[in-house]
């Protein structure tokens, strides 16, 4: 009664093992980000920053002229 249970997930785990690609996963996790890649999330930070702090000028500049 323990065989069947074993054995059918013994053969769910090798179709698991199949379906996967590890040439691809490899191949992602050896690869060096370029300079520009590592760069990317300080740029994309500066300019939601920058955004933000337009946005958050302009709400000012309309609440103060709403409260004079």
């Amino acid at each position: 009664m323990l065989a069947g249970p074993a054995d059918n997930s013994t053969r769910a785990e090798k179709r698991k093992v199949r379906a996967l690609q590890i040439p691809v996963t490899v191949n992602v996790y050896t690869r060096v980000p370029s300079p520009e890649t590592r760069k990317a999330p300080d740029r994309l930070r500066a300019t939601v920053r920058e955004s933000l702090t337009r946005s958050f000028r302009k709400v000012t500049e309309v609440v103060q002229v709403h409260t004079l």
